[in-house]
């Protein structure tokens, strides 16, 4: 806000009478404007500056009743009067800066932008505008460039705990976490009682992987601030990330209570509640955080995959329609109209591979009930599945993902058919065997007269919670000991932890004669059971009508639902669940109990 009373009375004695009066009315009100403004209160000094612009509208008061209306959330009409002011003043840095500053909390950021530009323009040491500058380009996704502008304000201002703050932030974002720490620490070293810069410094040492570290900067940020909402719910994560999910639900329930209208609180509840095996209480989280937010991609994705848990599938599949919208499914979407399950006609329909080989394996099945709409279908597939699935019915043509074009009249993901074609818990395509494979003129040499078994212990480390459905080689040793067992590994790729224990076991490793899933599928039809965690082998031998025995981490893949040892997507196929989190053990105890009785011994 600006003052300029002394202005005023040097200027009365040349004055006439009735110009004099005005001129001191408008001293007066121009005292009490900003005596209300420096106080805090508005509204007295927003009716001081509306009479004082009625007496004379300067670019001052234009200003100062802008910040004021700012000051009480009233942007549109600040916006009005810092306009104003520029029409009155057009080089006011201040003014341009209070303009962005405005755009910036309504929203608007390329406006907040431009403006705080304009403000720099003028003075190109103005320290906020740079500041503020960096934070609006940082929303936009301009890091390089909302860095540079943080730095410019650092140097003009060394000890200003919030640009420490927002630079760390903003280095954080670009994976410059040890520049980010220095700057968070500074932060938090200016500014002891800074409890967002503690907030940030957990977020990254949790992303370095320093757990521990994370959660006692968590702590002290709540210990600052105790009803800081923000870090109760990155302290749930953090304990969440270390199975520790009583804690965690503990947290986000206390967010929740200091924050109850944020639907990420809720969405994070739901998810620990799923880790849990609590699926109602997960289903209502994710209900909660969706009635705040309809839009919310991720909720409806989570809530679906917990009603498919139920085995609740028409919703669930609905509910699953959401992954395209969240960042869970990186996947190439065609411009192709979207198939809506009405008949072909004739026309060319493009079936697309997405996700996991093992979700392509399960979900082909689909492939003749689409024939059945009376078109020509083109599967896209992964080069690893092509020679598998070359001559699957009801494809006409087989092409390589993402060689396919665009001359198609619709196309369908693979995984949108169950919804498309208004799949039931009791309709779901099972006729088992769906894929079969003829053995080649010279197999491989066996033993013949042992029982053997193909095992699989380990997916793909990279998807998300591989930590909980993989297990360790080791926990199939005990097998091997079974009298006329022999075992046999299938596991394509050999995590570098099991070598070593692999070489010292009596398991056959087969490793070098799996070049693609065609290749596996050969393998399997010589083994009598394929025991075998969540991975696309289950999927494989299951479509093959190959006994196979499946062994799930307590909170399971959505599609093994809950509570059964048996699944109506393949008829062959029995689950072996944990009883607790990570109870390998227990699992197999009864995989080995279970095989002896099959056996006999």
């Amino acid at each position: 806000m600006t003052r300029r009373k002394s202005k005023f009375k040097q200027q009365k004695k040349k004055l006439t009478k009735p110009a004099r009066k005005v001129a001191e009315e408008f001293s007066e009100y121009l005292d009490l404007a900003i005596s209300y403004h420096q106080e805090g209160k508005l509204e007295q000094a927003i009716a001081n500056y509306q009479k004082l612009l009625s007496l004379k509208p300067t670019a001052d008061v234009h200003n100062n009743l802008g910040v004021a209306l700012q000051s009480q959330g009233k942007l549109d009409s600040a916006i009005i009067h810092f306009q104003q002011a520029l029409i009155l003043r057009p080089r006011s840095a201040y003014t341009n800066y209070n303009l962005g500053l405005s755009f910036q909390k309504k929203g608007q950021l390329r406006e907040a932008i431009s403006y705080y530009q304009k403000s720099l323009a003028l003075d190109h040491t103005y320290v906020e505008a740079y500041n503020n500058l960096g934070i609006v380009l940082y929303q936009q996704g301009e890091l390089e460039v909302a860095i540079k502008n943080l730095e410019t304000a650092l140097l003009l201002k060394p000890d200003w705990a919030e640009v420490h703050l927002n630079l760390g932030v903003a280095l954080k974002q670009i994976g410059k976490l040890e520049t980010a720490t220095t700057h968070l620490n500074q932060a938090s070293t200016l500014k002891p009682d800074f409890s967002e810069a503690y907030l940030n410094l957990g977020v990254v040492l949790k992303q370095i992987g320093k757990l521990e570290s994370a959660i006692s900067y968590y702590q002290q940020a709540i210990k600052i601030q105790p009803n800081y909402a923000e870090a109760y719910n990155n302290l749930g994560l953090a304990w969440q990330q270390q199975d520790k999910l009583d804690i965690a639900i503990s947290q986000y329930q206390q967010a929740i209570n200091f924050n109850p209208q944020n639907p990420d609180f809720y969405l994070n509840l739901g998810c620990a509640f799923q880790d849990k095996n609590q699926i109602d209480e997960a289903i209502a989280s994710y209900k909660q955080a969706i009635e705040i937010n309809p839009k919310f991609a991720k909720a409806h994705l989570n809530l679906g995959t917990t009603l498919l848990l139920k085995g609740e599938v028409g919703q669930g599949f609905a509910e699953y329609e959401w992954r395209w919208q969240t960042k869970e499914i990186n996947f190439y979407l065609h411009k192709l109209p979207l198939w809506d399950g009405s008949d072909l006609e004739g026309r060319n329909i493009l079936l697309c591979a997405e996700q996991g080989y093992g979700d392509t394996i399960q979900f082909i099945r689909y492939a003749p009930l689409v024939k059945e709409k009376g078109g020509y279908v083109t599967f896209e597939c992964y080069p690893a599945l092509l020679r598998l699935l070359a001559n699957f019915p009801g494809i006409d043509q087989i092409v390589e993902w993402r060689n396919s074009g665009e001359n198609f009249d619709v196309y369908a993901p693979l995984m949108s058919l169950p919804h498309i074609l208004r799949t039931s818990l009791n309709t779901i395509p099972a006729k088992i065997p769906y894929l079969w494979f003829q053995e080649k003129q010279n197999p491989e040499k066996f033993e013949l007269e042992t029982y053997k078994i193909g095992i699989v212990w380990a997916g793909s480390a990279t998807r998300k919670n591989d930590r909980f459905r993989s297990t360790s080689l080791v926990n199939f040793l005990s097998l091997q000991d079974l009298s006329g067992v022999s075992l046999y590994s299938l596991q394509k790729q050999i995590p570098e932890r099991d070598i070593e224990t692999l070489k010292n076991s009596h398991i056959q490793d087969l490793s070098y004669l799996l070049n693609d899933f065609a290749d596996t599928a050969e393998m399997i039809t010589k083994f009598d059971l394929i025991i075998t965690v969540d991975t696309a082998v289950a999927h494989l031998a299951g479509a093959m009508g190959k006994q196979v025995w499946v062994l799930l981490s307590f909170a399971p893949d959505w599609r093994w639902m809950l509570d059964r040892n048996d699944t109506p997507w393949y008829s062959t196929m029995r689950l072996f669940r944990q009883q607790k989190i990570d109870d390998w053990e227990g699992v197999f105890e009864r995989v080995k109990f279970e095989l002896k009785k099959h056996l006999n011994i």
